[in-house]
Order: C-alpha cells, then sequence, then structure tokens
C-alpha cells in the first residue's frame, strides 16, 4: 500500500498530505480496540456518492477513484468517451468528473452527450490540464458545471461528492 501511496501523492497535488493521514488511519482500523473509542451517536452520514470517472490516462483515472473511494463515495471508472458515457447512461451517477483531451471522442462530445441523454441531473465537472480562459469557456458552452485544472485538491474533490449541486464556482 505505501507503494501505491508514493505513486498516487503527486498525481493528487496539494493536500493530499490530507489524504494519507486519512488512508493511514483507514489501514490501521484493524489494529485498534474500538470499545474504548466509542463516541457519542451523531447523524448518519448522506448515502455514498454515486460518481464516475472519465479520463485516457488511466493512472489519473484510477488515482481519482481511489480518492472517490477513500472519501466514501462509490465509483465506476472508463478510459475513453464511449465507455464513459456507457457508463453514465447505465450507472446513474450523481457527479462526473471528465477529462477533455481524449482520443476519439473527447471530453466536450462526452459532456454534450450526457446532456442529451441524461439531461442535467447528473453534475459534470471536467477535470483536466486545460486551465487556459478559452479552455474555461469551452466546458461551459459543452454543458460542464465546474472546471477544475489537474492535479486537483482533493479537498475540492471531497467538497464536491459531499454536495455536488453547490460546488466552488469554477466554470
Amino acid at each position: 500500500m505505501n507503494n501505491l501511496l508514493r505513486r498516487v501523492m503527486p498525481i493528487l497535488g496539494p493536500g493530499a498530505d490530507d489524504l494519507n493521514a486519512d488512508l493511514e488511519s483507514v489501514m490501521n482500523a484493524g489494529k485498534t480496540d474500538f470499545a474504548d473509542k466509542a463516541q457519542p451517536a451523531t447523524k448518519p452520514d448522506p448515502a455514498p456518492r454515486r460518481a464516475v470517472v472519465i479520463d485516457d490516462n488511466r493512472d489519473a483515472a484510477d488515482s481519482t477513484a481511489m480518492l472517490i473511494t477513500v472519501l466514501g463515495g462509490e465509483v465506476h471508472v472508463a478510459y475513453d468517451g464511449e465507455a464513459g458515457l456507457r457508463e453514465v447512461v447505465n450507472f446513474h451517477p450523481d457527479i462526473v468528473f471528465l477529462d477533455l483531451g481524449m482520443p476519439g471522442m473527447d471530453g466536450f462530445e462526452t459532456c454534450r452527450r450526457i446532456r442529451r441523454e441524461v439531461g442535467a441531473s447528473t453534475f459534470v465537472v471536467a477535470l483536466t490540464g486545460w486551465g487556459q480562459e478559452h479552455d474555461r469557456r469551452a466546458t461551459k458552452a459543452a454543458g460542464f458545471d465546474v472546471h477544475l485544472t489537474k492535479p486537483a485538491d482533493p479537498k475540492v474533490i471531497e467538497s464536491l461528492l459531499a454536495n455536488p449541486h453547490a460546488p466552488p464556482g469554477r466554470v
């Protein structure tokens, strides 16, 4: 697991140290006695968010999916636009993290097709290395809700998973 963490941390960028601490606590959870760590009852966590990650860069897609899983989400991954569109239609996610520069059907066309197939009920996030102003205008025109530039801050992804319809204004 530590080798995996070392590979993933640079991809995640700022805020990755907090994620590392969370992962360490998850890994060590079975090594403690929970009886003396009991907490008073609190309201239950909301249902896990369903997410789809679509990116032709397998390392980026898989590390984003790992982050979403650690944050309590249920995630499916696709490595191209066509497969991603099928995942969105079949899995009915709350949120989609979508790369722009993919061979074949790029992220812009994938987003337009997601909007045609499922409408505005699914929150679509551009998660890309492209961050110029014209890129942001293009994502907005294609129907994206938010534009994040890689590497995305894990805290921003966590915030989007917690409430995808009230995200930081990025597009």
